[in-house]
C-alpha cells in the first residue's frame, strides 16, 4: 500500500523560499553566459567537423579561448562579489546585463556560425578584427564599472594593484589591436591576455 497523506497536510510540507533580488539577476546572468558559451562550443565543433577544409589560424582560437575564459570569470566574479546584496540600483543591473551582453557579441563574433568548406580563418579574422576588440573594449568599460559601482574602497582594498595593471594593459592592448595589424604583436598579445586574467583570477578568486 501506499503512503496517504491527509490533504490537509500536504501545504505544510511545501515550504516557498523567495528568490533574493540577486539570485533573480544571477538567473539572467547565467542565460547570457550560457548563450555565449553555447555560441563557442557549436562553432568550435562544426569548426572540429569541417577541419580538413579549413585554412587554420592560432589568433581566432586563442582569441576564443580567451572569451570562453572570460565568460567564466564573468559568471564567478558576478556571483562572488554582488551575491552579498540585498538591494540593486537600476544602474546596478543595466551594467551587469550590458557587461553580459557585451561578452556574447564576443563569443559570436570571433567564430563563424556557419562554416563553409575553404574557409580562411586568418582571413576572417581580419575582416572583424575592428568590431572584435571594440567588443572587447566594451567589455573592460563595463567591467571597470561594475567594480566602481562597490566603491572605490572596493576596488583599493579587495582588487588592489593588480586590477588596474591587468584591465590598463588590455586597454591599451585591445586599442593597438585595432590598428596594428601585424601578426607577432597580435599573438603576444592574444597568450598575454589569457596569462594575465588566469593567474589574477585564481590569485583573488580562488572559492566563491
Amino acid at each position: 500500500r501506499g503512503l496517504r497523506l491527509p490533504a490537509a497536510t500536504i501545504p505544510r510540507l511545501i515550504r516557498v523560499v523567495p528568490l533574493s533580488t540577486f539570485e533573480f539577476i544571477s538567473v539572467l546572468m547565467s542565460i547570457v553566459v550560457g548563450l555565449g558559451v553555447t555560441r563557442l562550443l557549436s562553432s568550435a565543433s562544426s569548426l572540429v567537423e569541417q577541419r580538413a577544409s579549413i585554412r587554420w589560424d592560432f589568433l581566432p582560437l586563442m582569441w576564443a579561448v580567451n572569451t570562453l575564459q572570460y565568460l567564466l570569470i564573468y559568471w564567478w566574479v558576478v556571483v562572488g562579489n554582488w551575491r552579498s546584496y540585498t538591494t540593486f540600483a537600476f544602474v546596478d543591473f543595466a551594467t551587469l546585463f550590458f557587461y553580459g551582453v557585451f561578452l556574447y557579441f564576443c563569443a559570436s563574433l570571433i567564430l563563424p556560425s556557419r562554416v563553409e568548406a575553404g574557409l580562411d580563418l586568418s582571413a576572417r579574422f581580419e575582416s572583424i578584427r575592428r568590431p572584435f576588440f571594440i567588443m572587447w573594449l566594451s567589455v573592460v568599460g563595463a567591467e571597470v564599472a561594475d567594480s566602481f559601482l562597490k566603491g572605490t574602497e572596493y576596488v583599493v582594498s579587495q582588487l588592489g594593484p593588480g586590477w588596474v595593471v591587468v584591465n590598463g594593459v588590455v586597454i591599451a592592448g585591445c586599442v593597438a589591436a585595432l590598428f596594428v595589424s601585424d601578426r607577432r604583436f597580435q599573438k603576444v598579445f592574444a597568450v598575454l591576455v589569457f596569462l594575465m586574467y588566469a593567474t589574477w583570477t585564481l590569485s583573488m578568486f580562488r572559492s566563491i
